[in-house]
C-alpha cells in the first residue's frame, strides 16, 4: 500500500474492492476448507454468501461465482457423501441426502463431469 498514494483512483478502487472481497468473504471458507467432511458443505455455504454478496458488488459476485464454480469437479455423489459425517450437517439434511443418493452408480468410477454454470447455478439458486 505504499504506493497506492501514486495509483490511479480506479486502480485504488479496484485494490479495495478485492482487499474487501478477501476480508469480508474469502478468509473464513478458505481457513476452514482443510476437512474433507467438511468441505462440500462449506463450498455450498461459500457459494451461497458470494450470490448473496451480488447486492453488494454485482460484477465481484458474478466473477467470483463464475471462477470457483470451476473448482466444483470434485462435487460428486462419492465424495459428497462423505457430508454425512460432518457435524454442521443438521439429521433431516442427511436423511434427505440417504434417500437421494444414486447407489447404482458406486460401482462406475469414471472421472466426474464439470457441471455447467447454468446447471449449477439452477441447482443452487433455483434459477
Amino acid at each position: 500500500m505504499n504506493q497506492a498514494r501514486w495509483m490511479a483512483k480506479a486502480d485504488k478502487k479496484a485494490l479495495q474492492d478485492v482487499c474487501l472481497f478477501i476480508v469480508m468473504l474469502y478468509v473464513n471458507p478458505w481457513l476452514e476448507c482443510t476437512v474433507t467432511t467438511e468441505a462440500p458443505n462449506q463450498d455450498l455455504r461459500f457459494l451461497k454468501m458470494l450470490k448473496e454478496s451480488d447486492e453488494v458488488d454485482a460484477i465481484i459476485s458474478k466473477v467470483s461465482i463464475s471462477k470457483f464454480s470451476h473448482h466444483l469437479w470434485y462435487l460428486f455423489e462419492e465424495t459428497v457423501i462423505l457430508s454425512l459425517f460432518d457435524d454442521e450437517v443438521d439429521s433431516q439434511t442427511k436423511k434427505k441426502m440417504i434417500a437421494n443418493f444414486n447407489w447404482d452408480r458406486i460401482s462406475d468410477f469414471s472421472k466426474p463431469c464439470d457441471p455447467s454454470e447454468e446447471k449449477l447455478n439452477g441447482k443452487l439458486f433455483g434459477n
